[in-house]
Parts: C-alpha cells; sequence; structure tokens
C-alpha cells in the first residue's frame, strides 16, 4: 500500500472516530466549546468544586443531563437530626426506606450535587420514602 493510501486511511478512521465521540457526547462537545467554559471550570476549580455530569429525571424516558460545579461541604457525612444543622441546609436520611415520621439518624449531605428521589431528616424524622425528587 502507497504511503498516500496509508494516511488517506488514517484520517478517515480519525474522523470517523470523532464523529462517533461528538453523536454520543454532544453535551461535553458543546460545553468544551462554549465560550464560557474555561472561566466556568476556572471559577468552579477555585471555589475548590470540580465540573461534574448532573442527571435529572432519571426515571423518565429521556433524563437531562448537564454540566455543573459540584462542590464538597466540609460537614458533609456529619450526623445530624435536622437540615439546619448542615451546610448544604439537607440532613440526609441514613434509612432510606423509612416510613414518613420515624425516628432515623441522618448525615449531612457530602457536596452540591442536587438529591435526587432522597429521604431527608427534619427533627430527628423522616420526611417520608423519597420526599425530595429532582425530576
Amino acid at each position: 500500500m502507497k504511503p498516500s493510501h496509508v494516511a488517506l486511511l488514517i484520517v478517515v478512521i480519525i474522523v470517523v472516530f470523532i464523529g462517533i465521540f461528538a453523536w454520543d457526547n454532544a453535551d461535553l462537545l458543546s460545553a468544551f466549546m462554549s465560550r464560557d467554559a474555561g472561566s466556568a471550570f476556572s471559577a468552579c476549580a477555585i471555589s475548590g468544586g470540580k465540573m461534574t455530569w448532573v442527571e435529572e429525571g432519571v426515571f423518565v424516558p429521556n433524563p437531562t443531563r448537564r454540566l455543573e460545579c459540584v462542590i464538597p461541604y466540609e460537614d458533609g457525612g456529619k450526623a445530624c437530626t435536622d437540615g439546619s444543622q448542615c451546610v448544604s441546609r439537607q440532613c440526609v436520611a441514613k434509612d432510606q426506606s423509612a416510613s414518613k415520621g420515624a425516628v432515623v439518624e441522618g448525615a449531612c449531605a457530602k457536596d452540591s450535587k442536587p438529591l435526587s428521589c432522597t429521604t431527608t431528616v427534619t427533627s430527628g424524622k423522616s420526611n417520608g420514602e423519597w420526599d425530595f425528587c429532582a425530576f
């Protein structure tokens, strides 16, 4: 095979892989091509966060995905009985199947990633199974 044919074959393979990547990761590609992407990534890093894909509506046919800065909380995982004791204002039940009003142990949300279908705790009691769902 001639060197020019090999080079052409390599170019075609690269273009096909880029096309497949772009098709499967259109959101990621548009985020990186955005004029504000660099500043968003920089601001997130400066605040101690990490750009992460966040999905909403996981129980629907086409969940929404977006790139979001997720920042860890210093009290994440600390025992709590109410959201007022947490930086996140979210005290998450350790027993996610606890019925409403049951006395439960809680822990402060670990980061700023939106809670999805989570049982929270208020005054030491469960707010009910999956009282907070981000759809």
